[in-house]
């Protein structure tokens, strides 16, 4: 544990940005007041281009770093006064270059849950959309994966992250573009799954595609750090403003 860090009781997992400001250097700020409110258990997306500073909030909630001025809470309770390991121990986190041991793909799962029987594995192979590959292999479960996951594609190392995610079963979950190397049928297919199983957990989700947002409780639109409109996909499409250009834009792609 960290020293001076209280040990905390969490009564809820409401994630607060109060005000909160964030610049790598003088010369690039990110974040001025930022003010978001995440209640338990809703569905998020952050949404905007490039660069627009979504993945930075995954950074600063999990406190590898920490903001200029202003104040995230979890829970009610600062983020500066809470353990590192404790405030980890509530986020899963799957990004779109996980981080692969070279190991085995079972050595892989147990990391994320060391007590996870065999069939748990299997299952969560299964949810990840990866079952069917695993079991091509000729060692299977006991395959070695390679260096950072070389002898695996990329769609195959984000799912093997994917599967890491539903054995680690935290309440909080950021997925920070999780099915960005998946081909959409892959991705559908996944996706479902992860919200049949996370209907009670809080969802982050930080993706340049506005596909499903439908389904969201609240859409958050960045540009360049600054948070320009938030709201429910419907009434973010009627008001015509920066999320309904994106939306135009990726429609246009599609067709």
């Amino acid at each position: 544990t960290n020293k001076g860090m209280k040990q905390v009781t969490f009564k809820h997992l409401d994630i607060h940005f109060e005000q909160v400001s964030f610049a790598y250097t003088a010369e690039q700020s990110l974040y001025q007041d930022l003010t978001m409110i995440i209640p338990q258990g809703s569905k998020i997306a952050l949404v905007g281009t490039s660069g627009s500073g979504k993945s930075t909030l995954t950074n600063l909630l999990l406190k590898f770093w920490q903001p200029d001025h202003g104040q995230i809470t979890l829970g009610g309770h600062r983020l500066s006064e809470i353990d590192d390991c404790l405030v980890r121990d509530k986020i899963a986190v799957v990004n779109q270059e996980p981080y692969l041991f070279n190991a085995t793909i079972r050595e892989n799962l147990l990391l994320a849950n060391e007590d996870a029987s065999e069939e748990t594995l299997y299952w969560a192979l299964e949810q990840a959309n990866l079952l069917d590959v695993v079991n091509q292999l000729p060692d299977g479960l006991d395959s070695f994966v390679g260096n950072n996951g070389v002898k695996l594609s990329g769609g195959q190392r984000q799912r093997l992250a994917i599967a890491r995610m539903f054995l680690q079963d935290k309440p909080i979950i950021i997925l920070d573009e999780a099915t960005q190397s998946l081909d959409s049928l892959t991705a559908r297919t996944v996706l479902e799954r992860m919200e049949k199983w996370s209907q009670n957990k809080t969802v982050i989700t930080i993706t340049h595609s506005l596909e499903r947002l439908d389904q969201y409780d609240c859409i958050y639109v960045f540009d360049h750090g600054k948070l320009i409109e938030s709201g429910k996909e419907k009434d973010l499409l009627a008001d015509q403003g920066h999320y309904y250009r994106l939306w135009q834009i990726e429609q246009h792609q599609i067709a």
